[in-house]
């Protein structure tokens, strides 16, 4: 009786592992698994950062202009881009003669005829530019009979895809 308690268990114990054994080996040979990744920053991008306020100083009648002030332009976006400084109001006048230049040793450009490029970034930072700005009233045609305090007008930089 003894030996058919200790086959059955044995009996048993051979099963199990013959089952358990055998499911590991039955499993699947080939497997799959799902990758899931996010592409982002393609889509185009154009963003620009200027100072919100540029003070030119004074102008007087002797020199009928200003100095050199350097404006830093960064652009924000993904994709190059060509800025071009306009005036908010058109018929601005004194401030239409603005001037620009991307550096010290190019010609100066009136306001409205003068742009500049700007590189992507190829970091998270934003790629850098810088140009000059001044105002120059040599030109000007009309008289200023009296000292203007706090002159002051917009510019809107449009940036455009380069």
């Amino acid at each position: 009786m003894k030996s058919i308690v200790f086959s059955t268990i044995y009996f048993v114990i051979f099963l199990l592992v013959g089952l358990f054994g055998t499911g590991f080996v039955l499993a699947d040979v080939n497997s799959s698994m799902t990758i899931e990744v996010d592409l982002i920053d393609f889509t185009p991008v154009i963003g620009i950062q200027v100072p919100d306020n540029i003070d030119l100083g004074n102008l007087s009648k002797r020199t009928m202009k200003t100095s050199n002030y350097r404006v830093d332009i960064n652009n924000t976006g993904n994709i190059n881009i060509t800025i071009t400084p306009e005036l908010k109001n058109p018929s601005e006048e004194i401030l239409s003669y603005l001037f620009f230049q991307r550096r010290t040793t190019e010609d100066y450009q009136r306001i409205g005829n003068w742009s500049l490029f700007i590189p992507a970034s190829k970091t998270s930072n934003p790629e850098d530019e810088y140009c000059y700005i001044k105002l120059d009233l040599n030109s000007y045609e009309k008289n200023i009979d009296n000292d203007i305090f706090n002159y002051n007008g917009q510019i809107i930089f449009i940036a455009m895809p380069a």
